[in-house]
Protein backbone atom coordinates (compact mmCIF):
# COMPACT_ATOMS: atom_id res chain seq x y z
CA UNK A 1 0.00 0.00 0.00
CA UNK A 2 1.22 2.94 -1.04
CA UNK A 3 1.25 6.18 1.47
CA UNK A 4 -0.38 8.52 -0.85
CA UNK A 5 -3.43 6.46 -0.67
CA UNK A 6 -4.20 7.05 2.89
CA UNK A 7 -2.24 10.18 3.75
CA UNK A 8 -4.84 12.90 3.31
CA UNK A 9 -7.00 10.86 5.86
CA UNK A 10 -5.54 11.10 9.40
CA UNK A 11 -5.24 14.87 8.39
CA UNK A 12 -9.49 14.94 8.46
CA UNK A 13 -9.67 14.51 11.96
CA UNK A 14 -11.22 17.04 14.10
CA UNK A 15 -8.24 17.25 17.01
CA UNK A 16 -5.53 16.88 13.96
CA UNK A 17 -3.93 20.38 12.52
CA UNK A 18 -1.97 18.36 10.13
CA UNK A 19 -0.23 14.91 9.45
CA UNK A 20 2.38 12.97 6.53
CA UNK A 21 2.12 9.26 6.08
CA UNK A 22 5.26 7.71 5.63
CA UNK A 23 6.71 4.08 4.54
CA UNK A 24 8.02 2.47 7.86
CA UNK A 25 10.10 -0.44 7.72
CA UNK A 26 9.78 -3.32 10.10
CA UNK A 27 11.02 -7.17 10.89
CA UNK A 28 7.38 -8.39 9.81
CA UNK A 29 5.88 -6.76 7.05
CA UNK A 30 8.36 -5.39 4.83
CA UNK A 31 6.82 -2.09 4.96
CA UNK A 32 4.31 -0.14 6.77
CA UNK A 33 2.88 3.35 6.95
CA UNK A 34 3.40 5.23 9.68
CA UNK A 35 1.03 8.74 10.16
CA UNK A 36 3.01 11.60 11.93
CA UNK A 37 0.25 13.80 13.39
CA UNK A 38 0.43 17.39 14.68
CA UNK A 39 -2.53 18.58 17.12
CA UNK A 40 -4.33 20.99 17.05
CA UNK A 41 -4.79 21.38 20.86
CA UNK A 42 -1.23 19.81 22.36
CA UNK A 43 -3.59 19.75 25.82
CA UNK A 44 -6.11 17.32 24.21
CA UNK A 45 -4.30 15.28 21.31
CA UNK A 46 -6.11 12.60 19.40
CA UNK A 47 -5.51 9.11 20.93
CA UNK A 48 -4.28 6.35 18.82
CA UNK A 49 -7.74 4.77 19.66
CA UNK A 50 -9.44 7.80 18.12
CA UNK A 51 -7.09 7.56 15.16
CA UNK A 52 -7.17 4.14 14.33
CA UNK A 53 -11.30 3.90 14.60
CA UNK A 54 -11.58 6.93 12.39
CA UNK A 55 -9.02 5.99 9.93
CA UNK A 56 -10.40 2.72 9.96
CA UNK A 57 -14.09 4.56 8.90
CA UNK A 58 -12.47 5.49 5.76
CA UNK A 59 -10.09 3.35 5.03
CA UNK A 60 -10.51 -0.04 2.92
CA UNK A 61 -10.79 -3.02 5.12
CA UNK A 62 -6.60 -4.05 5.58
CA UNK A 63 -5.60 -0.58 5.07
CA UNK A 64 -3.95 0.66 8.20
CA UNK A 65 -1.15 2.77 9.67
CA UNK A 66 0.95 1.48 11.89
CA UNK A 67 1.83 3.28 14.55
CA UNK A 68 0.74 6.92 15.10
CA UNK A 69 3.79 9.42 15.99
CA UNK A 70 2.60 12.28 17.61
CA UNK A 71 4.81 15.62 17.02
CA UNK A 72 4.60 18.99 18.03
CA UNK A 73 5.16 20.15 14.38
CA UNK A 74 5.68 18.68 11.30
CA UNK A 75 9.97 19.01 10.13
CA UNK A 76 10.14 21.35 6.41
CA UNK A 77 12.81 21.69 4.28
CA UNK A 78 14.50 25.22 3.21
CA UNK A 79 12.01 25.37 0.77
CA UNK A 80 8.76 25.08 3.33
CA UNK A 81 7.93 21.02 2.19
CA UNK A 82 7.59 18.46 4.59
CA UNK A 83 10.77 16.76 5.42
CA UNK A 84 9.85 13.08 4.54
CA UNK A 85 13.22 11.67 4.53
CA UNK A 86 13.64 12.87 8.44
CA UNK A 87 9.99 11.20 8.93
CA UNK A 88 11.33 7.44 7.47
CA UNK A 89 14.17 8.31 9.86
CA UNK A 90 11.98 8.41 12.94
CA UNK A 91 9.95 5.51 11.78
CA UNK A 92 12.92 3.03 11.50
CA UNK A 93 14.33 3.86 14.80
CA UNK A 94 10.71 3.63 16.23
CA UNK A 95 8.93 0.63 14.52
CA UNK A 96 11.38 -1.64 16.20
CA UNK A 97 10.29 -1.15 19.46
CA UNK A 98 6.30 -0.93 18.95
CA UNK A 99 3.99 -3.56 19.02
CA UNK A 100 1.58 -3.94 16.13
CA UNK A 101 -1.72 -5.56 15.39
Amino acid sequence: MAPAEIENVPGRFPKVHASVVVGGADGLDGQVPVACVVSIDASNPPTEAELREFVSQHLAVGKTLVPYLLMSELPRNSAGEIHRHRFEQMAAKLLPSMPHE
